[in-house]
């Protein structure tokens, strides 16, 4: 049995203090401290260092604006090419003989006769500027010329006009006053395109007026233009809300003539109206049987064309409400419910 001896120098308690020493300055050795060396703690606070944000190396910041990048809408399909020129463009006056607005033709070219309805090449023709009167001469107009001149129509002498009714008939007592028979009148139709009217007739009104009938090339730019469209109005199909025809099959916009200018949606490029439908319209023209009129060497343009010299047959243009088509050939003394015209007068009258 071991025997702890006290001495005076270790008491008990000095002895196990002494061990307790020993052990924390063995520990403190371990951790790289010295026996004498004692951690002192502070109360100072170390600022932690500002947070630093910068661009990835990737991205390069800078101080230009960034541009936002355009859009640019994409037009919506359409079926008609906006070809007619805005209603600034158009250009009128008011004639004074008859009180009818004329609508402005610049001189230039143009592609006569489109590809699609002749068989024969379009052609190249040349125009000097004229005015053409914006509608049909109306009822009105007519009126004025006749109490004027005390004129007689040629239906009026014959004492009969012609109604188109499916076929042609001819009806005793029609005439412009009574375009339908003796027992129709103009009552309520003042501004309706006079009807029942020979190309005589319609030739004999424009000289009163101080016009004349137009070319049948004038007509023809009047109501296409110069960019080689099919129709007054562009490309599309007629239909009811641009001109009074037959639709096809007898089945009729309104199965009569209606008031000149009623469809404004079908203007030409220069304002002209009713230039497809409602009535036929007489041009001055005598058709040129041999056709050589359609015949043109490439690269040649006519200048002012003014048709055959002499002839048979007088051309209308344009349709009528009950029947679909482009050109007409008729005797210069025929008349119907279906025909009228319109005139013009050159640049410098």
């Amino acid at each position: 049995m071991m025997q702890f001896h006290n001495n005076g120098i270790l008491p008990g308690r000095t002895v196990v203090l002494a061990l307790i020493i020993l052990l924390l300055a063995t520990l403190l050795a371990a951790c790289g401290l010295s026996a004498k060396e004692t951690p002192v703690l502070t109360a100072a606070v170390t600022a932690t260092p500002a947070i630093i944000l910068t661009a990835d190396p990737t991205a390069t910041l800078t101080s230009e604006p960034t541009v936002a990048p355009t859009i640019t809408p994409s037009p919506s399909p359409t079926t008609t090419p906006a070809l007619s020129p805005p209603p600034e463009n158009i250009v009128s006056r008011i004639w004074e003989k008859d009180g009818m607005e004329q609508v402005f033709v610049p001189a230039g070219e143009f592609i006569m006769k489109h590809a699609e309805f002749y068989s024969l090449p379009p052609h190249s023709v040349y125009l000097d500027a004229y005015w053409i009167d914006k509608t049909e001469i109306t009822n009105t107009m007519f009126t004025q010329f006749v109490s004027e001149t005390h004129y007689w129509t040629d239906a009026e002498k014959d004492g009969k006009g012609r109604i188109m009714d499916g076929i042609y008939k001819d009806v005793y007592g029609a005439n412009w006053e009574h375009p339908q028979g003796p027992t129709s009148d103009l009552q309520g139709k003042d501004h309706w395109p006079v009807t029942q009217v020979s190309w005589n007739d319609a030739a004999a009104y424009c000289a009163w007026a101080g016009k004349h009938l137009p070319t049948e090339a004038e007509w023809e730019k009047a109501a296409r233009g110069t960019d080689g469209r099919k129709y007054p109005w562009g490309n599309d199909a007629a239909n009811c809300s641009l001109a009074n025809i037959d639709k096809g099959s007898h089945i009729y916009c309104v199965g009569e003539a209606t008031e000149a200018g009623s469809y404004p949606d079908g203007a030409s490029p220069y304002g002209a109206l009713d230039m497809i439908g409602n009535v036929w319209e007489w041009v001055n023209d005598w058709l040129d049987t041999s056709e050589i009129r359609y015949f043109y060497p490439n690269g040649v343009t006519v200048n002012n064309p003014a048709g055959a010299a002499t002839g048979i047959y007088k051309i209308l243009r344009g349709g009528g409400w009950n029947l679909w088509g482009d050109s007409l050939h008729v005797d210069p003394s025929e008349y119907a419910n279906i025909y009228g015209f319109r005139c013009v007068s050159s640049a410098d009258e």
